[in-house]
């Protein structure tokens, strides 16, 4: 049986009971070039041929509903460090052309999630989770793409400290964010 992975729940209480024993993501290389990645997943949901925590979150994100609902958009990645972009909508606004500080709070947290598995050690059990997330609003986000870049401050054991900022396409510093999100 298949599913789609949503938000932070890469393995729900059924996967790890074992009722599924196969998880679909699809890695999306491009417009032109998607392919299906398969990773096998034991009764205790460990991994079997994943080869890095960055392909997983890069075959996570376009599978994710939220993601797509919001029309997130990987723009880079590297090593402790990853730029997300919101595009503008009717759908984000608040009133006017003002974005949503939810829309906005949900850009921090899934680009601080990515930053975190972007250099990550593949862990035992393929999970992960926002433990804390601080947003404070500086501007207001008007009419524009927004991106925000987060960085990894510090790596621990098991949890990973990361700062992000939020920026309009024309540069302006819409929001700082502070994340702690957990692996494994």
């Amino acid at each position: 049986m298949a599913f789609l992975v949503c938000g932070d729940h890469l393995l729900p209480a059924a996967l790890r009971k074992g009722v599924f024993r196969l998880l679909l993501l699809r890695y999306d290389e491009g417009l032109t070039n998607a392919r299906r990645l398969r990773m096998s997943i034991s009764d205790d949901g460990s991994m079997g041929d994943a080869r890095s925590a960055a392909e997983i979150v890069r075959a996570f994100l376009p599978t994710s509903p939220y993601v797509g609902h919001l029309g997130l958009r990987l723009t880079d990645m590297q090593p402790d460090a990853a730029t997300l972009t919101l595009p503008f909508t009717p759908a984000i606004v608040t009133i006017g052309a003002v974005v949503h500080g939810g829309a906005i709070a949900s850009l921090i947290d899934t680009a601080a999630m990515v930053a975190a598995w972007s250099s990550a050690e593949l862990p035992d059990k393929l999970r992960g989770s926002t433990a804390g997330l601080t947003v404070s609003y500086l501007a207001p986000a008007e009419g524009e793409d927004l991106h925000a870049t987060a960085r990894v401050l510090r790596r621990g054991r098991s949890l990973v400290y990361l700062d992000v900022d939020v920026r309009t396409t024309s540069g302006t510093l819409v929001a700082k964010g502070l994340v702690t999100y957990k692996l494994g």
